[in-house]
């Protein structure tokens, strides 16, 4: 019985380096790191090929995810500052908690 479980060897160190950089360069790159590593990589490299596709899937899947969440809180700041401005705008019509709609009723005085 073989004890491989599927798990691929790096071929030189070159491969270890150039993996460690998929993963590794988000850093400063984002997804353009794994990117590039798995567009420079050997075709016969599996191990690096395989680890930049691995980087690669996560970076996308984290941009993803971070752009709908931005987008998400985006839009409610916005909903926000709209519904601020219509209090602030029907405070200052409307005169404010029922001063105005007194004195239009012939009210002598607002107490």
């Amino acid at each position: 019985m073989s004890d491989d479980i599927g798990l691929l060897q790096p071929s030189s160190l070159q491969s270890t380096k150039a993996a460690v950089v998929a993963h590794l360069g988000f850093i400063g790159m984002g997804f353009l790191a794994p990117l590039t590593v798995y567009l420079l990589a050997d075709s016969s490299d599996r191990f690096t090929r395989d680890h930049a596709v691995e980087a690669l899937n996560f970076q996308l899947t984290f941009l993803i995810v971070d752009l709908s969440f931005s987008l998400l809180v985006d839009v409610l700041l916005i909903v926000a500052l709209l519904v601020s401005v219509l209090v602030v705008l029907g405070v200052m019509l409307g005169g404010g908690c029922g001063a105005g709609s007194m004195v239009r009723e012939g009210s002598p005085r607002y107490q």
